[in-house]
């Protein structure tokens, strides 16, 4: 016994191999990935998805990057194989991919077959003479968009059709036109009538699928399999006029089921893309030229909460936060930017985060590591507070309360009166991130919030209907934010949030009902709230950083419940 131990030791095989586990919460649409138990998540007839290993499992496969090149696809891949169960039957998944044994966890995708019924269904993977199962829930369409950084998020996977030639992919420095065609790349439209392992035919499909492009919906000329690829789908569309930004959201919709909310880029005269309060064209040029872009956010924001109490009733809580982000990107990592600041008026965006979804910290930078800037100095009418590195460049200001229709905020302490707050610092240290950020000064603007019109009738959302918001009071030439958050029935899940941007000017906005329809209904398992908001933007110059900026931001909104 101590001979064959040391033998499988010598080569380097373990006595006892890990058993395989797979990580139920990565069974989604290989695009979108949006997790099971949120809206849109399940995988789709004739669709590729993705699975990963769980932590602590042995590998789903032999060690390296197996990808399937023929046709037609196999069920096996190296001695990997996946099976779906349902009712009675077992159904082979044909394999596109094994990644085993890099640095993160093992991922295994395939396509989902088209025989198989949709509903609940248990996903078995097998290697090694060992088998794991997880539960999988199979859709007859479940669209997913493609993006840059392979998770889901911001710029997604789209070229722009400038001839027959000429298809480059949409990037911050190739931006579509309005009017020209693009083509979309996705998976999760659903069965084609063809086989699922032989080379796909093209074949448009009759479907009434919805590509929303800043708010505005495309005209779509062909939708359906790529000439290319086994489970993935290509929707060629007109970009619509009239929009211009370098994050330009972008969604697909079929019906009730809703893509994951992604970006592209769009200029109607440039060969790179500008956005009015975030980057320039010349940000964007020397952030590629130099393979490098140091960007650097300082967020102030007053949120005032209401909570409901009666026809037109309610106490309201103030909280008044201060947050800071200072990080150096490759440009690499600014075309991945999981973005959720956008571009485009009339305009919505999705995401999944964390508890601050409702703030306006500086989420586009959170995925980052924060640079020293040193200490961040707030300095308003009523005195004074400052941001550490040390604490995360994160801090409350003040709080207070008071109840409506009677009576007014109570005392506080806040810095955030609508008026104007200066933010300085002296600079930074040199680590992390190379040389120290250097000494900076600028004054930005605190705005009133809007006033929320409709908020005492706003209280219940029928997702499926969409929903006006209504406002007054705000600057005609600036724009408002509208946002809203909903919790999972998990409370260990972060919450569904989004963002919507519109021209004050148009005094109301209809959220649409693809956005709505891509948040839980609303739970018990915490907060839930609509708001509309006001924010101002001054950008500042320190050394050590390509790209600065402050923003002010002052909300007001109300519990409700999303049907």
């Amino acid at each position: 016994m101590r001979t064959k131990t040391l033998l499988l030791t010598l080569l380097g095989i373990s006595a006892y191999a890990q058993a395989l586990r797979l990580d139920p919460s990565s069974i989604s649409n290989a695009a979108s990935q949006i997790p099971p138990g949120y809206p849109n998540s399940g995988v789709s007839h004739g669709g590729m998805f993705i699975v990963k290993a769980a932590p602590g499992s042995g590998p789903l496969g032999a060690c390296g990057i197996k990808l399937a090149d023929k046709f037609p696809i196999a069920t096996s891949m190296n001695g990997t194989s996946m099976k779906i169960a349902a009712g009675n039957s077992s159904y082979d998944v044909p394999m596109i991919y094994v990644v085993a044994c890099q640095s993160v966890p093992d991922q295994l995708a395939g396509i989902v077959p088209s025989a198989v019924p949709p509903g609940a269904a248990t996903l078995t993977v097998s290697y090694g003479g060992q088998s794991a199962s997880a539960p999988i829930l199979i859709a007859d369409r479940t669209p997913g968009v493609f993006t840059v950084n392979q998770g889901g998020t911001g710029p997604a996977i789209v070229q722009n059709a400038n001839s027959n030639t000429d298809v480059p992919v949409n990037l911050l420095t190739a931006p579509a036109r309005p009017g020209q065609y693009a083509i979309l790349w996705g998976t999760g439209l659903g069965p084609d009538g063809n086989s699922d392992v032989d080379a796909p035919k093209p074949t448009d499909l009759p479907l009434d699928v919805e590509v929303l492009v800043g708010g505005k919906r495309a005209a779509i000329t062909y939708r359906g399999r790529s000439g290319c690829c086994a489970g993935v789908d290509q929707i060629v569309f007109v970009v619509p006029d009239g929009l211009d930004g370098c994050f330009v959201p972008l969604s697909v919709r079929i019906g009730n089921a809703v893509s994951n909310f992604t970006t592209m880029s769009v200029s109607a005269a440039a060969d790179t893309c500008s956005d009015p309060a975030f980057l320039t064209a010349s940000d964007v040029q020397a952030g590629q030229r130099n393979n490098r872009i140091r960007i650097g956010l300082a967020g102030l924001i007053r949120s005032d909460f209401e909570r409901v109490t009666a026809p037109n009733a309610g106490v309201v809580t103030r909280t008044d936060t201060a947050s800071a982000a200072f990080v150096d990107l490759s440009y690499l990592q600014l075309l991945g930017l999981p973005v959720r600041e956008i571009s485009s008026p009339g305009a919505c965006t999705v995401w999944r985060g964390g508890s601050d979804v409702l703030l306006d910290r500086p989420t586009l930078l959170s995925p980052f590591v924060n640079r020293d800037a040193g200490t961040i100095r707030i300095t308003g009418a009523s005195g004074a507070a400052s941001l550490s590195y040390r604490s995360g460049y994160r801090a409350g200001l003040g709080t207070a309360s008071y109840r409506e229709p009677a009576g007014g905020p109570s005392p506080s302490t806040s810095l955030l009166e609508p008026g104007t707050v200066t933010l300085s610092s002296a600079g930074g240290g040199p680590v992390p991130g190379g040389n120290a950020i250097g000494a900076w000064n600028t004054a930005v603007a605190v705005p009133s919030p809007p006033r929320f019109e409709n908020r005492f009738s706003a209280g219940d959302v029928q997702r499926a209907q969409g929903m006006t918001v209504t406002w007054s009071g705000a600057d005609a030439n600036s724009l408002v934010t509208i946002r809203g958050v909903s919790n999972p029935n998990d409370p260990t899940a972060p919450p569904v949030a989004f963002f919507c941007v519109e021209k004050a000017s148009a005094a109301q906005f209809t959220i649409p009902p693809a956005v709505l329809l891509s948040l839980p209904a609303s739970s018990s398992t915490g907060s839930i709230g609509l708001s509309v908001g006001a924010t101002s933007v001054t950008r500042f110059n320190a050394s050590n950083l390509d790209a600065a900026f402050a923003r002010a931001t002052a909300l007001f909104g109300r519990n409700v419940n999303f049907r």
